[in-house]
């Protein structure tokens, strides 16, 4: 790999990555100017492919199933529908009466969901920009929103401690209670049978959704879990936590759980590769890790030069974005073995130059 900066932001919040992988959105939380926040888009190749403007901080990013769309989700109660194409705003979305945490497009693209710390969820029309319905049920903040692979079920998550599942027509169909402390995350498998939810507490849940009931109960994480998710076959579960480890659990022995390994600070994001052989982990230790999971061991490790925001695999699964907390997006491809030792030595001159090194 040569080491060259794709990318330099200042202080981006969440990065998204277009389904078919051409483009990269991002918010850029420190950007103002007299119009407001800026939403910027990005073509994968690095070049400049639009601008969206924002009024208010606090933006997410989220692309339409087909790539032409963009929501973005604001603290000011707000979400906006843009084209991606035009980089224009088509829908200002109001309802709302506190910050918007999270937002998703269904699978077909028809329908948004929003959750808000305001404790609602709401749907919306995709085209439109209307309000559908709202749907209530959780007693505090939403934190995530998701939409099963499927698009049968919405599932929600927050600082009450539950995960619930909705219908799209927002009838409540579930509460998922046995974490002890807040959940933040929460993720469906690719043939959406299961949910994997991670706490506060340490703990990850596997659900079966179709019974609303706890299928494995994950123990070993000693710290508050900051990541987690489905291999693509379903088979096996990742985690990252406070306590500086990466987990990784096989569903398919009753949820056996391995430390997979180890990074010096917490673990903030993790991702498995599009076909499942491989999976990501970066830290606030400032690396980024590559990991054969059958193999159980670290590949290669990459120093990015600050605390690692999220992780995106590309769609091809031989290139992947890491977006830190200075404002840099990194894109990063895997390479054989022989080729890898030259890059390290370009990758130490390089680093003894700048504060950061980018690997493409």
């Amino acid at each position: 790999m040569t080491p060259e900066l794709v990318m330099e932001l200042q202080r981006p919040g969440e990065v998204a990555l277009s389904p078919d992988g051409s483009r990269i959105a991002f918010d850029v939380a420190a950007a103002y100017s007299e119009k407001g926040k800026r939403v910027q888009t990005w073509l994968w190749t690095g070049d400049v492919d639009g601008e969206l403007r924002q009024g208010e901080p606090g933006v997410l990013p989220r692309f339409s199933p087909d790539s032409s769309r963009v929501v973005s989700a604001s603290v000011d109660g707000t979400l906006r529908l843009w084209d991606v194409a035009t980089g224009k705003c088509v829908a200002l979305l109001k309802g709302h009466r506190g910050p918007v945490q999270s937002c998703a497009f269904s699978p077909k693209g028809k329908q948004i969901v929003s959750g808000s710390w305001d404790r609602t969820l709401k749907l919306w029309d995709a085209q439109t920009g209307a309000e559908i319905t709202t749907l209530e049920g959780h007693r505090d903040w939403v934190q995530k929103v998701i939409f099963s692979p499927d698009g049968r079920r919405i599932a929600s998550c927050g600082l009450d401690r539950t995960v619930k599942l909705w219908n799209p027509a927002g009838a409540l169909e579930n509460s998922l209670s046995g974490h002890k402390d807040v959940v933040n995350l929460c993720s469906f498998s690719a043939d959406s049978t299961l949910l994997l939810s991670g706490s506060g507490d340490a703990s990850l849940e596997v659900w079966d959704f179709t019974k609303g009931t706890e299928r494995f109960h994950l123990r070993g994480h000693t710290g508050p879990v900051r990541a987690c998710d489905f291999s693509p076959d379903g088979s096996w579960a990742v985690s990252g936590a406070m306590d500086r480890t990466v987990r990784l659990w096989d569903l398919a022995r009753g949820g056996e759980g391995a430390v997979l390994g180890e990074h010096e600070s917490w673990v903030l994001c993790c991702a498995f590769s599009p076909d499942g052989r491989w999976l990501v982990s970066g830290a606030s230790d400032r690396f980024v890790k590559l990991w054969d999971v059958s193999a159980r061991r670290l590949e290669c490790e990459y120093w990015v030069g600050a605390s690692v925001r999220c992780l995106r695999w590309h769609p091809s699964g031989r290139t992947f974005m890491v977006g830190d907390e200075e404002g840099h997006i990194h894109l990063l491809q895997r390479e054989p073995a022989d080729q890898r030792a030259r890059a390290n030595k370009r990758q130490q001159h390089h680093m003894s130059h700048h504060a950061f090194a980018t690997l493409h």
